[in-house]
């Protein structure tokens, strides 16, 4: 764990390196791929995640809607950033890696409720980010408002999308 663009571990620590759905909150994205592939051992393997493309994820109005309540625009490229076909690939041919493997990933959030939903959003990083600038009420009623029209009437939630990944090899 720690800051991708400043990792605390020795070179050629580590025999996999995984980044799941976070370098593009990076505020320079290729320098957080060089972290990542500098930590890794020679022969070593690094794993990426990211966001498939927003018309194929049901979370991309929540994230819409959690800028909208910020003063100004996070760092980096935001979730969608390297969703584009081949960006992952790029990314990890920027970080001098050979990309050995790739695919997209369907994958289905169920809660109960919001209650149970806005518990499991609100823990991960970028969301506590967003509490911290405008407060939890102004985040919670965004992602609120997002997520309506993928609520049932017996109140549960179900959202589908598709996470892109891809490994590359470090020579």
């Amino acid at each position: 764990m720690g800051d991708i663009e400043a990792l605390p571990f020795r070179d050629g620590e580590f025999d996999a390196v995984m980044a799941i759905n976070s370098v593009f909150y990076c505020a320079d994205v290729g320098h957080g791929m060089a972290e990542l592939a500098r930590v890794s051992r020679s022969g070593g393997r690094v794993a990426l995640t990211a966001w498939g493309r927003p018309e194929d994820c049901q979370m991309a109005p929540m994230f819409a809607g959690i800028v909208a309540t910020l003063p100004q625009k996070p760092p980096g490229g935001g979730p969608f950033a390297l969703s584009a076909p081949g960006a992952l690939d790029g990314l990890l041919e920027g970080g001098r890696l050979r990309p050995s493997a790739k695919g997209a990933s369907r994958c289905v959030l169920c809660s109960g409720d919001f209650d149970a939903f806005w518990r499991g959003v609100a823990a991960a990083g970028p969301l506590q980010g967003a509490i911290n600038a405008v407060g939890e009420a102004k985040v919670k009623a965004a992602v609120r408002g997002a997520v309506v029209p993928y609520a049932s009437s017996d109140g549960s939630i179900e959202l589908r999308n598709t996470f892109l990944w891809a490994v590359g090899d470090k020579a």
